[in-house]
């Protein structure tokens, strides 16, 4: 058996210090994928760890260890992607953006934005589809309006942001249950904490913009065609209430999420039959490969706004996010093996002493990959699986950690012109992230309600003694106070 070496500081950070230059080089210059980028950085971290004196069987194990660890999670998420398209073929999800676009209102543009796109994001779970379909539209009753553009974009960037991390269907939002290990309603409803006071705060921000304006509103010919059209495709029904009101149920109760997702997505199946009238093998088609608004048979021409709002879901569609979800669960397992991530973190918590220093420290790590890198999965991943055995040492649930990394890693990130989701906007709403990210309430103040709930304590959810037990089982950690074993 070969000998193994201690890694020092340096040689731990090699693997972090490696992807964020990888991002940085490979999103800016070359354009790589970014799950080629994690699979480099794999195989580089392996290569270290090789060279430190573990086998290959090590490193695999470790590998493997974390993708099976990982499995539930992913397993939830591609039972989302067939919801997702389940709830679209009944009329679930056209209904409730029908509705939605009702309640645009004459004078106060900026808050009706932001709610129309926050439930619209909820319902569907992408931000991008949200800001991409009724965002757009927004944008241009603003510019008919002569409404400033900035506050618009701001609010469509925020609205599809709250509504993407509350939604239980957002790839994103699996992602990260997944790397802290807690389940997706435990992390949708530490989100609360944040998202709601902050959507609150845009909200009046926004209705008290909207008083000094006094334009006659008349509803632009794209909003009236996209809800006639919607109205012609589907018969709205108040009974299609019952798939998502079942999902809030279940969360409620603390159901085991597959299992109401999977009867959730058989009852909008036979609804689709019942109600749409449509062809239930279609369903079944829908749920594997997505949803296609050729199965409802409509006759005339489809908007194109249609199409990019309804065409998706399907199991097929998270195969991307549950790939990306393997290899960077592999790299973690190689940080782990080599013990990489405690020798890290026992550096970050030397100064470390209270609940409060702990929730600090990892929002600092995040803000620092978040902003160095411009990646979600990155700041995700990589502070998730560094600080999640920390947090369950200190009897803190893990969803506290998830809301850190979301709060960080995917909302606040969006007024960033180098981000992912701050390059989608950009050239989607065709507002520069520097003009609308002051209006992008939702997207910063999280961040500083999160500050306020690390120092006074509120809204912070302890591990009961059961959780707790079942946690340090889970992550093999030691039953002491402080450092992972």
């Amino acid at each position: 058996m070969r000998e193994k070496k201690k890694a020092n500081l340096f040689v731990a950070s090699l693997p972090i210090l490696f992807v964020i230059v990888a991002l940085i080089l490979g999103n800016t210059i070359f354009s790589i994928r970014m799950e080629a980028i994690l699979l480099i950085s794999v195989a580089f971290s392996a290569a270290i760890a090789y060279g430190l004196g573990y086998s290959w069987d090590e490193i695999q194990v470790g590998m493997m260890d974390r993708i099976a660890a990982s499995m539930p999670a992913i397993l939830t998420m591609l039972c989302v992607g067939g919801l997702i398209a389940a709830m679209i073929f009944s009329g679930i999800v056209p209904m409730i953006i029908y509705y939605g676009m009702e309640l645009i209102s004459p004078k106060f543009l900026a808050p009706t934005a932001f709610i129309i796109v926050a439930l619209v994001s909820t319902v569907t779970g992408s931000s991008w589809a949200s800001a991409g379909t009724v965002g757009v539209a927004m944008i241009g009753i603003a510019s008919a309006l002569g409404v400033s553009l900035p506050v618009v974009a701001g609010a469509v960037v925020g609205g599809a942001m709250f509504g993407d991390k509350n939604s239980p269907l957002s790839d994103t939002t699996n992602l990260t249950a997944t790397i802290v290990g807690c389940s997706v309603y435990d992390h949708v409803r530490q989100m609360l904490w944040t998202t709601v006071p902050a959507a609150i705060i845009a909200i009046g921000v926004y209705f008290f913009a909207g008083t000094s304006m006094t334009t006659e509103f008349t509803t632009p010919e794209s909003i009236v065609l996209l809800s006639s059209q919607l109205k012609e495709m589907y018969n709205f029904n108040i009974l299609l209430l019952l798939p998502p009101s079942l999902i809030v149920f279940g969360a409620v109760k603390k159901w085991p999420t597959i299992p109401v997702l999977v009867i959730a997505t058989l009852v909008s199946m036979v609804m689709g039959s019942l109600i749409q009238g449509l062809d239930f093998a279609d369903a079944c088609t829908a749920i594997i490969k997505g949803f296609d608004v050729t199965m409802l048979g409509y006759e005339g021409e489809v908007l194109p706004e249609i199409i990019q709002l309804l065409n998706r879901g399907g199991i097929n569609a998270m195969g991307p996010t549950a790939i990306l979800g393997f290899i960077a669960m592999a790299f973690a397992g190689v940080m782990n093996v080599t013990k990489f991530l405690e020798i890290l973190l026992t550096s970050i918590l030397k100064s470390v002493k209270s609940e409060r220093g702990l929730m600090f420290a990892s929002s600092i790590v995040a803000m620092i990959l978040g902003v160095s890198t411009g990646s979600v999965n990155v700041t995700l991943v990589v502070t998730g699986e560094m600080f999640r055995g920390e947090f369950v040492k200190r009897r803190l649930h893990p969803a506290n950690l998830s809301r850190i990394c979301e709060d960080i890693g995917t909302t606040f990130l969006a007024i960033l012109p180098w981000s992912s989701n701050g390059i989608y906007m950009q050239s989607t709403l065709g507002v520069m992230a520097a003009a609308y990210a002051p209006w992008a309430i939702v997207n910063y103040a999280v961040v500083l309600i999160g500050v306020v709930i690390a120092i006074t304590g509120i809204g912070v959810r302890r591990l009961t003694d059961e959780e707790y037990e079942e946690y340090v089982k889970e992550l093999g950690l030691e039953d002491s106070e402080g450092i992972i074993a």
